[in-house]
């Protein structure tokens, strides 16, 4: 393939890039799936005593809030509305956000416009340890496109827009090739044989397996070698097995004459394979220079999933249109809250203040609002103490959320049940007719402008308008035919240059 022909091969692979994200994107997106526009949004169910928050959703109630999750001190890289600790290590990415939401008991008042909720504004804190390794197929998915067998291969436009997953990429041991943009593995030196700088040879009964570049290539060649010492003297009914090379590397065990045998490995003269470089199926090669090999998606996730990235690879994934799943949030906050003091004048001039103390516990991803307590204290116009209360409730779970529009305005277009029309729905019947249209032609063309001079009794033409439609005619003609020449070549299959 030449170099036009490659590059030609990438352009279009490159679009099934996206595809494959897509794909990827399938395995992972879940109700957690989080992308670059929801990534600061927590949703918020709320029932009764409980809060449950999940992360990536537009709230689904009105005491919910939609969370910026950078913050604006502390060494964070900002990018949209997320940020990464630039300074961030380990296996996790750490994120936390902040918010707060109306929390406790129903009842007739209506604190901080909480709209027919009882309770006070709680300070709930959430936070996110990502992985990595879930982030890892989400990266692989927006840089590699799809060749033959699967290789990964990145077109050079996504590797300058991806540096950061780029970055990763080289963290994991990997390489991309600048000239076919396939993702390749250096071959490590552990995978071959080393060359001592000598080369070995097996004799047995005048015959030889050839000078071999180590003593295991030499074991390797030597059942051929009996195959042929027996099949020159008239034996093709012996069966020749396997090679083993045995400890020391002196001795190679062949399967022979229904046993094992053991044939002397002799050491020749100098190898063409320098000592130290190693014997590959692609030639000789020294440590620095051991041939690469192409990785296919699931070879590049693993080797993502190996080792940690630049933290900036988040923001850039997300940029880069990727959905990262996320885990529910472990939720933080305090165990009580004083609410607001309601002070009431009775009629006989002495006053009733009451609060209520919010008791709660937070577990997981919920937030448990577990009782309440109501102190009401009656004063004396001296203010000395009349009587004093204490009551404990235990909130209840209710199904109905408490901010229910329906329940609110049940008369509203969304709410209220409409009438059904009743008798027979009156129907008409017409008669629709086409008719063909000229594709180059039709239409018909305006009357000249004339201008008469009084003075003279002349009459002379303004606007020649038989000439002008004579020129838009072929014109017409013409844009419909680069118009259907343009939708042929969108729809025309690429074809691959070879040579």
């Amino acid at each position: 393939m030449t170099t036009k022909g490659r590059y030609a091969f990438l352009n279009r692979i490159h679009v099934r890039g996206w595809l494959l994200a897509a794909a990827l994107g399938c395995v992972w997106l879940n109700a957690h799936a989080v992308n670059k526009n929801n990534i600061g949004r927590w949703g918020v169910v709320q029932n009764g005593r409980t809060t449950t928050l999940t992360p990536g959703a537009p709230p689904v109630n009105s005491s919910g809030s939609t969370i910026p999750i950078s913050p604006t001190s502390g060494g964070w890289t900002q990018a949209g509305n997320y940020g990464v600790p630039t300074g961030a290590t380990g296996p996790t990415a750490g994120l936390n956000v902040n918010g707060t939401f109306i929390q406790g008991e129903r009842g007739n008042w209506n604190i901080g416009g909480a709209g027919g909720v009882q309770g006070v504004r709680y300070p709930a804190g959430g936070s996110y340890q990502i992985p990595w390794g879930t982030v890892a197929p989400v990266a692989a998915g927006i840089v590699c496109a799809v060749a033959t067998a699967g290789v990964c291969g990145v077109a050079s436009g996504v590797a300058a827009a991806s540096p950061y997953i780029m970055n990763w990429l080289e963290r994991g041991g990997l390489k991309r090739n600048a000239e076919t943009g396939a993702v390749e593995k250096p071959v490590s030196g552990e995978e071959y044989q080393e060359s001592d700088g000598y080369a070995y040879y097996v004799n047995w009964s005048g015959h030889t397996t050839g000078l071999r570049a180590t003593p295991q290539l030499a074991c390797q060649a030597a059942p051929a070698m009996v195959r042929a010492a027996y099949d020159a003297v008239g034996r093709p009914e012996v069966v020749v097995g396997g090679s083993e090379l045995l400890p020391g590397g002196s001795k190679c065990r062949v399967q022979q004459d229904g046993g094992p045998f053991d044939h002397d490995i002799w050491r020749g003269g100098a190898s063409d394979c320098p000592a130290g470089w190693f014997v590959t199926p692609f030639g000789c090669f020294s440590a620095a220079n051991l041939p690469r090999v192409a990785q296919t998606v699931d070879q590049v996730i693993e080797a993502l999933q190996r080792v940690n990235p630049d933290p900036r690879v988040w923001g850039e994934t997300l940029e880069r249109g990727g959905e990262i799943p996320f885990p529910n949030p472990t939720v933080t906050g305090p165990t009580q809250i004083e609410g607001p003091e309601r002070t009431t004048t009775n009629p006989d001039g002495s006053r009733t203040v009451e609060r209520t103390t919010y008791n709660f516990n937070t577990a997981g991803n919920t937030i448990t609002n577990t009782s309440n307590v109501r102190n009401s204290t009656t004063f004396n116009i001296d203010n000395s103490v009349r009587s004093s209360t204490r009551t404990e409730v235990t909130p209840t779970e209710e199904e109905a959320d408490p901010d229910d529009p329906c329940e609110k305005r049940p008369n509203t277009i969304g709410c209220a049940d409409m009438d059904t029309p009743t008798g027979e729905i009156p129907k008409e019947t017409k008669t629709i007719t086409y008719a063909e249209e000229s594709v180059f032609g039709g239409g018909s063309c305006p009357s000249d402008k004339q201008w008469s001079s009084g003075t003279t009794g002349h009459s002379y033409k303004l606007v020649d308008w038989t000439t002008l439609c004579g020129f838009a005619l072929p014109a017409r003609a013409l844009v419909i035919l680069l118009a259907i020449f343009a939708a042929f070549l969108i729809v025309m299959p690429g074809k691959e240059v070879r040579t």
